[in-house]
């Protein structure tokens, strides 16, 4: 999927929004129930979507990358679980 980069001043947007919030390249990564939780998404902004990519514990988080995690339906793939 192609996504557009974010335009400027939306990242600012996002952290005044939301606290707990890092960016991993055109992936937004939030902070839940006091850091217990991790929220992956990737956002289009062109289409102006989001698409969630990962949503675990922060140990779950641990193992994976960030830039690459993609939920299928059914596992969490990512190139740092399949190369394990």
């Amino acid at each position: 999927m192609q996504t557009r980069s974010r335009p400027d001043g939306v990242a600012e947007a996002v952290r005044g929004s939301f606290q707990g919030v890092g960016h991993r390249g055109n992936r937004v990564v939030f902070n839940i129930a006091g850091n217990a939780y991790r929220l992956i998404v990737s956002f289009n902004y062109g289409f102006q979507a989001g698409y969630i990519k990962f949503f675990g514990t922060h140990a779950e988080y641990e193992r994976v990358d960030a830039k690459t995690v993609d939920y299928t339906g059914a596992t969490w793939q990512s190139k740092a679980l399949r190369s394990s």
